[in-house]
């Protein structure tokens, strides 16, 4: 994986300027909202990855800011995932992360490819979901905890769905709890950085 232009931005100078001083705003909790995923690296389609300089740029501006606090969702796979880049980490994109970053894919609401696909375990955390599904953020402020889930959109379960056309089947149960990760927000703080084997 390598850029194949230098020219190739995932956000324009005028928006980096922006997230620069949203990170720099006191938040002990930040929600990095991404149309496409961040941390994935495994597979061909549309990522940050496929411009790592760009993943490269945003690791070093959330560790310039001291971002704290900070887990991303995304979406737009048609299924859905966890991941983890762990602290200290430089590996993939060359800057370390300055605490575990996680993020949680979700999608589709409607139409979720439910055949596997090859793609390696690279930064995610166990399987992906092929149900169709929603993803939800819970805070809890007094146990100081925020819980990522993805839910099943509907009760088609893993039935078949031919694309463009609802499922027959109904084996599933709306609103089921299909992945959770549950997050200390002090294990989202700032760590000392070690060099990365």
């Amino acid at each position: 994986q390598s850029d194949r232009a230098p020219s190739l931005t995932m956000l324009g100078e005028t928006q980096w300027r922006w997230l620069e001083g949203v990170l720099r705003e006191p938040a002990e909790l930040r929600i990095l909202v991404s149309t496409i995923q961040v941390l994935a690296m495994d597979h061909g389609w549309e990522r940050w990855g496929l411009i790592p300089s760009e993943v490269a740029r945003l690791l070093t501006l959330i560790n310039a800011t001291r971002a704290e606090g900070l887990v991303v969702i995304s979406g737009d796979r048609h299924m859905g995932g966890l991941y983890r880049l762990e602290a200290g980490d430089a590996r993939p994109f060359g800057v370390p992360a300055p605490f575990p970053l996680y993020e949680v894919t979700s999608s589709s609401l409607t139409h979720t490819v439910r055949t596997a696909e090859a793609e390696a375990f690279t930064l995610r955390l166990g399987s992906l979901t092929h149900e169709n599904n929603f993803g939800t953020v819970r805070v809890d402020w007094e146990a100081r905890k925020v819980t990522l889930d993805l839910r099943a959109s509907d009760d088609c379960g893993l039935s078949e769905q031919p694309w463009a056309q609802v499922c027959k089947a109904h084996d599933g149960e709306a609103g089921r709890v299909l992945m959770n990760l549950t997050i200390g927000l002090e294990a989202l703080q700032m760590q000392a950085q070690q060099p990365s084997t």
